[in-house]
């Protein structure tokens, strides 16, 4: 068996689809997985990715993206990522929070500027500089601003500010609150970016064990993509970083939701403002339809919601406008999970007819599965797919990262590195088999038959946004009651030391 620089080849695979040998490695000493994919594509890729399932709302794991980033040892300046911008050749540079994952991806055509790229990312999650600067924590999740001569008292930080934001956006609340209630026995209930109410409960001490526990080499997931000199890779990989650790993983396994039967009506809201429509209801449907590791039910459910929903021919759509329900109707579908979900969002919506949106929607599907989908429908939907994979056009987003990120639907369960690779295969089966009823099979199992559901009725609120700024401000105002005059005191100067590191310049020699 091949073995170099610490890795041991475990699996290879040629895969034609995306014209690449892919070999999958084991890091011998600490398990590490790399999966590499070989071919000519100038514009390489590179990312580590973490597995990182919450444990709550306190938007742990979204801090830590935005903390890691702010200086390693090898580069302790305070915000590598724009210096990278400043004068970097790179293609792609970024890091995402997932609902079970974190990954960092980097790209670039030119080799010594990947190398430097590579390096700044794998110091920056392996030797933060976060242990030793409790200011970062401080800006990039929440700090208490305290006046000591007024008392007034405000949360602040980036990861803070921004998810007050995104959580006030109505889909965003709609998809939340169905799968709050699709998963409540799964880590999928969560929202990973955090709950602004929740963020403010989340201490330096949580921050930094989750950190140690979870951005370990032994939970990492390494990807290599394109003509990189992959020995180079190996031998950074394994002399600067792992090889300083040993094997020790923590529990991170993501199960799947053991929940068989759920048909479930909840009502929700979302701030709206006194000019806000009252048609301007959001009903949804979500069903817990397969599992990510299987790659064919993944991609046929994707390619169902279109046919069913996204365009002007689509059934279902049609279905919901013209029985006067909504204005608008599209499918949402979600692979990056475990527990695949299937979506039906209706927009604009007539808040008298909730109770007939199940009953549209199901005598829709009965009818598509007694008479059958209209076949140009279907051959169009596959065929708009198969030439979007052909063309490998992914907008701003190199098309190494796509197949890395597709690759981690599976790999991430422990599944194989190569099934989503090999989009074109598959499609080309499920193109014979929806001539036999393929569609309308999945339409009765997945759908009609489907025992596990949420219906989410959401309604605009006007003033929902200052009840939410009121009770907020009730907490903080206790909690500052609480508080001793030293208490007070210290949380004064913590917010000097803060304001300090933030207006301190980064020393020549480190940029």
């Amino acid at each position: 068996m091949e073995t170099k620089y610490g890795f041991t080849l475990i699996n290879s695979s040629s895969v034609k689809n995306i014209d690449s040998d892919v070999k999958v490695y084991l890091h011998k000493k600490t398990r590490a997985r790399l999966v590499h994919v070989k071919n000519e594509d100038k514009n390489k890729v590179f990312f580590i990715a973490f597995r990182t399932p919450p444990e709550n709302n306190k938007g742990t794991f979204h801090i830590i993206e935005h903390s890691v980033l702010c200086g390693s040892k090898k580069y302790p300046v305070k915000d590598p990522f724009n210096e990278l911008a400043k004068g970097s050749l790179y293609t792609f540079l970024n890091a995402m929070t997932y609902s079970d994952k974190t990954v960092y991806p980097i790209a670039s055509c030119n080799e010594t500027d990947f190398f430097n790229l590579m390096d700044v990312y794998l110091d920056a999650v392996f030797n933060p500089l976060i242990y030793d600067r409790p200011e970062i924590f401080e800006q990039e999740g929440h700090s208490l601003k305290l006046d000591e001569k007024t008392g007034a008292a405000k949360i602040s930080g980036v990861v803070y500010n921004e998810m007050k934001g995104a959580t006030s956006d109505p889909e965003q609340i709609l998809i939340n609150t169905a799968y709050s209630n699709l998963f409540p026995d799964s880590v999928y209930k969560y929202e990973s970016g955090g709950e602004p109410e929740a963020i403010p409960e989340l201490s330096y001490h949580e921050f930094l064990d989750a950190h140690a526990k979870f951005y370990h080499p032994s939970n990492s997931y390494i990807y290599v993509y394109g003509d990189a000199d992959i020995d180079r890779a190996m031998e950074l990989l394994d002399k600067e970083y792992l090889s300083k650790y040993d094997y020790s993983l923590p529990d991170t396994e993501i199960r799947s939701s053991s929940m068989t039967y759920m048909v479930s009506d909840v009502l929700g809201f979302y701030p709206a403002s006194p000019d806000e429509l009252e048609e301007n209801n959001y009903f949804s449907l979500s069903y817990r339809a397969g599992s990510a590791l299987d790659p064919e039910r993944a991609i046929a459910l994707e390619l169902l919601g279109n046919m069913l929903l996204d365009s002007n021919a689509s059934p279902l759509r049609s279905a919901l406008i013209d029985s006067g329900i909504c204005r608008e109707a599209e499918s949402y579908f979600d692979s990056s999970i475990l527990d695949l979900t299937l979506t039906v969002i209706a927009k604009k919506c007539d808040p008298n007819k909730s109770g007939s949106f199940r009953k549209v929607i199901n005598d829709c599907l009965k009818g598509l599965y007694e008479n059958g989908l209209d076949p140009d429908l279907v051959e169009a939907s596959i065929n708009s797919w198969e030439f979007y994979m052909k063309e490998e056009n992914f907008g701003y987003r190199p098309k190494g990262l796509v197949y890395g990120l597709l690759m981690m639907n599976s790999l991430l369960h422990d599944g194989s590195a190569f099934s989503y690779l090999s989009i074109l295969d598959i499609l080309e089966r499920i193109k014979a088999e929806s001539k036999s009823r393929y569609f309308e099979n999945i339409i009765k199992e997945c759908l009609i038959d489907n025992t596990h559901n949420v219906f989410v009725n959401m309604s605009p609120k006007i003033g929902l946004q200052e009840e939410n700024e009121k009770r907020e401000e009730k907490k903080l105002e206790n909690f500052v009651a609480s508080l001793s005059e030293e208490e007070k005191k210290a949380a004064s100067e913590k917010n000097k030391k803060l304001e300090e590191y933030q207006k301190k310049s980064d020393p020549n020699e480190a940029l």
